[in-house]
């Protein structure tokens, strides 16, 4: 399944707004498909929270059932195949929308840095491919704001044309993260 783009309205938004639904999806997402039980015991969490908190996921359309798998009260749960676009604009004059853009994009970032963080710490146990295939750069250019969206755009083509391919024999998860933003004092 191919992922498409799905842009985040106030209301979706704040049904993403808790830490545990935000690291419920993305396990999804990196992981696969797993069971209310399975997550619980992931997060130590109790099976209740995660149930519920996968059905809040799942009214917001983040999540759906696996329906090839599972039988009478086991229920699978995958992440919708899609990337999120969070525009900060849309959410300008709603105060509650942005304490809930706060907690969303604070925990995208958290699990960014844990992801790097593990990766660095275990990058010595996987393959030598891996390992030269692998980046861990921070780049610096002068570009004005026009260049950087420019930038941002090209960037987005290219990492969109890998995130939309299926899988393949031999095929791994990659988490790529990508940020773009100006140094120094605002203007």
């Amino acid at each position: 399944m191919m992922p498409g783009r799905r842009r985040l309205d106030a209301r979706s938004l704040l049904g993403l707004a808790h830490p545990l639904r935000i690291q419920i999806r993305n396990e999804l997402r990196l992981r696969g498909p797993a069971t209310a039980s399975q997550l619980a015991r992931r997060f130590g969490e109790s099976s209740g929270a995660t149930s519920y908190h996968l059905r809040m996921l799942a009214r917001h359309g983040f999540i759906e059932p696996e329906e090839a798998r599972g039988s009478g009260r086991e229920r699978w749960w995958r992440a919708v195949p899609v990337q999120l676009q969070i525009e900060d604009s849309d959410f300008r004059d709603d105060p509650t929308a942005q304490d809930a853009l706060r907690v969303v994009t604070g925990e995208l970032h958290r699990q960014a840095a844990d992801h790097l963080r593990a990766w660095r710490d275990a990058g010595r146990r996987w393959s030598e491919a891996w390992r030269e295939a692998s980046e861990d750069s921070i780049y610096v250019a002068t570009l004005d704001a026009r260049e950087a969206a420019a930038l941002r755009d090209e960037l987005d083509a290219v990492l969109t044309s890998y995130t939309q391919r299926t899988s393949r024999p031999g095929g791994r998860v990659v988490e790529i993260q990508l940020n773009v933003f100006p140094t120094g004092d605002p203007e």
